[in-house]
């Protein structure tokens, strides 16, 4: 079988309501049938990912209740620097959900991720038959 990803910008806050690009960007993400949600676990640029996780988790769910419904992945990404592991620490004690510490750059987590994906995309496709 086959399988389309697209990667999706940040979302803004208010792109449920249109403001951004972000009801295009949430109408083409409505269409998917899993959602990797790859969060900034290091905290660049002096943002929060719990902050982070919760904005966007609030923009998808306020523009559609399909997003409750679909499978989703969550990535924490950047796990190489510095202060990726005390905020993946202080995630996890917030965010009740499993978690892929991953590392684009050392490549830590890559596997796991396809192998979940491959998983994911294996149940989706038996689904439709």
């Amino acid at each position: 079988f086959s399988f389309v990803i697209a990667d999706l910008p940040g979302l803004i806050e208010g792109a449920h309501e249109g403001k951004g690009l972000g009801d295009r960007f949430l109408r083409h993400a409505e269409r998917t049938k899993i959602l990797v949600h790859m969060v900034d676990m290091a905290g660049t640029e002096m943002r929060d990912p719990i902050e982070d996780y919760e904005k966007i988790n609030h923009e998808i769910y306020s523009y559609s209740d399909q997003f409750m419904i679909k499978h989703k992945l969550l990535v924490a990404n950047k796990m190489d620097l510095p202060e990726a592991k005390k905020n993946l620490n202080r995630f996890r004690e917030r965010v009740k959900e499993d978690i892929i510490p991953l590392s684009a750059h050392t490549q830590e987590g890559v596997d796991e991720l396809i192998s979940r994906l491959r998983e994911l995309l294996c149940q989706e496709n038996s689904q439709e038959k």
